[in-house]
C-alpha cells in the first residue's frame, strides 16, 4: 500500500508539475495580450482618423457645392441683369417719365451704353466698322436734334412768359 500510494503521489506531482507552466510561457502569453489590446487600440484609432477625414472631405464637399450654388445664382443674376438691359423696351422704360425730353435723353444714354454692351469681337471686320459708324452718327444726329428742340423750348418758354407778365399788365392796368 506504501507503494501504491507513493506510485499515486509521483502520478499526481507528474500531472501537477506538467500542468504547470513555465516563466517563460506565462510571459509569452502576457506579450501576446498586450500585442493585441495594442493592435486593437491601433484599429480604433486608424478607424477615429478615418471617420475625421470622411467628416472634413463631406465639409470639403459640401462648401464647394455651395461654391458653385452661388456661382451659378450669380452667373443667373448676371444673365438676368444682361437680358434686362439689352431686351428691356427703352419706351417702357422711359415713356413714364413727365418731361419727354430728358426722359428720350435718357433712353439715347440708355442706347449707347447698350451699344457698348453688345461689343462684337472682331472689331477689324469693315461691315461691322461701317455699322457702327452709321449708329453712331444717327444717335449724335439724333442727340443734336433733342439740343436744338430743348434750346427752341426753352426760348419758346421764356418768350411765353414774357407773354403772361405783359398780359398780366394789360389786365392791371
Amino acid at each position: 500500500m506504501k507503494k501504491i500510494m507513493l506510485f499515486s503521489l509521483l502520478v499526481v506531482s507528474m500531472l501537477s508539475f506538467a500542468n504547470e507552466k513555465s516563466a517563460e510561457q506565462i510571459m509569452d502569453e502576457l506579450r501576446e495580450k498586450i500585442a493585441k489590446r495594442e493592435e486593437a487600440k491601433l484599429r480604433e484609432e486608424q478607424e477615429r482618423l478615418r471617420r475625421e477625414e470622411e467628416v472634413r472631405k463631406e465639409k470639403e464637399l459640401l462648401e464647394a457645392k455651395k461654391k458653385i450654388a452661388k456661382e451659378k445664382e450669380a452667373m443667373k443674376l448676371l444673365k438676368e441683369k444682361r437680358r434686362q438691359i439689352v431686351e428691356e423696351p427703352l419706351e417702357e422704360k422711359y415713356i413714364r417719365g413727365k418731361d419727354k425730353a430728358i426722359a428720350y435723353e435718357k433712353a439715347l444714354a440708355t442706347a449707347e451704353s447698350r451699344m457698348s454692351f453688345k461689343e462684337v469681337k472682331n472689331s477689324e471686320d469693315p461691315v461691322v466698322k461701317e455699322y457702327r459708324t452709321n449708329i453712331s452718327k444717327k444717335y449724335d444726329d439724333t442727340n443734336e436734334e433733342i439740343q436744338k428742340n430743348l434750346a427752341e423750348k426753352e426760348l419758346i418758354e421764356e418768350q411765353l412768359k414774357a407773354l403772361d407778365e405783359l398780359e398780366e399788365k394789360v389786365k392791371n392796368w
